[in-house]
């Protein structure tokens, strides 16, 4: 247990000094889903001019990025897969103490939450907000 808590706080820690490393925030080239290795040029182009690189290192340090960056990548994944198990495990062990009208009340509240969560995603795609987004013709409304 207290490794699988270290290896968490490790993972966070190595998600959280990605996060802290976008330069440019959301929308620019280093925003969200800009993929792995996004603002390296940026990076290389300050150090070049405050360092004086020559083509080769700028070469080298330029794959060090990227690995480094895909990596960073790697390990969010594996994090967010941690983080789902973590979930579904505190889910069944919470279940696994409740009454059987405790169990269909449960049930009942979850598919309420269901139903609202399906109704705002309606009402974003509708609005053009998410995934519905970029019609642009609200005469069609």
């Amino acid at each position: 247990m207290k490794k699988a808590l270290l290896i968490t706080l490790l993972l966070a820690f190595a998600a959280g000094t990605a996060f802290a490393q976008n330069q440019n925030g959301p929308g620019g080239k280093n925003g969200p889903g800009a993929g792995p290795g996004a603002g390296t040029d940026t990076r290389i182009e300050r150090m070049t001019e405050q360092l004086g690189l020559d083509e080769v290192q700028v070469t080298q340090i330029t794959a060090i990025l990227e690995a480094s960056a895909a990596l960073r990548a790697e390990e969010q994944e594996q994090f967010r897969q941690i983080m789902s198990d973590i979930r579904d495990n505190t889910k069944t062990e919470i279940l696994s103490v409740l009454t059987a009208e405790q169990l269909a009340l449960h049930a009942e509240l979850e598919q309420k939450r269901e139903e609202f969560r399906r109704a705002l995603e309606d009402v974003r795609a509708h609005r053009g907000f998410g995934e519905g987004r970029g019609k642009g013709d609200c005469s069609q409304q």
